[in-house]
């Protein structure tokens, strides 16, 4: 029966609690000389410098356990991910800001690097999603003019099918582009309130007019289209 309940760690040269100690038979009190957290913080520095001084073997270790339990580690991996994927994010978004020079440089380095295989992958991804690189692009435009700039790509889905897909000024099932309401010489914003689904051709006769003005002579006018217009818009 030990006499004391307390015991000083030879490394740290606290005084703390015998339950903060690992048991070891070879000590006459049963116990070991430095306390648990100093324990943990020489087996860390241990198993660092292990691993610095064989990197080889352990990289090459680790490859051929992957390479052998390839499935079972995408299932470990996969299931990991969908259960903890806000600890994820946010572990990636404390990286990013603490790193956020070291990973522009290596984009630019592996850019500069790669120019042709990036520019063939920005193409097939330009070609494969339209509607997000258009809202990137004008997003910048409205972010470089200091305005409004909230459109997300759902949004824009969701505008496009309350016109069913066509153009909102002719009708017709053609191409659809981004038709600022309010064009963005005169201030208007990129948000929900003032995209509209057009042709190339109603965006292009549209331009920068104001529409109670342009829309009334148009040869496409409607005024059952006039109201649905108006509707989505707010009534403005």
């Amino acid at each position: 029966m030990r006499k004391t309940e307390t015991k000083i760690c030879t490394k740290c040269g606290k005084e703390t609690q015998l339950i903060n100690f690992y048991k070891d038979k070879s000590h006459k009190d049963g116990l070991r000389s430095i306390c648990k957290d100093c324990d943990k913080e020489t087996d860390k520095k241990r198993r660092a410098l292990y691993y610095e001084t064989h990197k080889d073997k352990m990289t090459e270790y680790s490859r051929k356990y992957f390479e052998t339990n390839k499935k079972h580690m995408h299932e470990i991996h996969k299931n990991y991910d969908k259960n903890n994927k806000e600890i994820i994010a946010e572990r990636k978004k404390k990286y990013y800001k603490n790193n956020t020079v070291r990973i522009a440089k290596v984009g630019r380095t592996y850019v500069l690097a790669n120019k042709d295989s990036v520019n063939k992958y920005k193409r097939q991804y330009r070609k494969n999603n339209p509607d997000k690189t258009c809202i990137y692009a004008e997003k910048r435009r409205a972010i470089k003019l200091q305005l409004p700039h909230t459109l997300t790509t759902q949004q824009w889905r969701d505008t496009k099918q309350y016109f069913n897909n066509r153009c909102c000024y002719c009708n017709r099932e053609l191409p659809l582009t981004q038709e600022h309401f309010i064009a963005v010489s005169k201030g208007g914003e990129y948000t929900k309130k003032n995209i509209l689904p057009s042709c190339g051709s109603c965006n292009s006769s549209k331009g920068t007019k104001l529409f109670d003005l342009w829309y009334p002579k148009y040869r496409y006018f409607s005024k059952e289209r006039e109201l649905k217009i108006l509707k989505y818009l707010g009534g403005k």
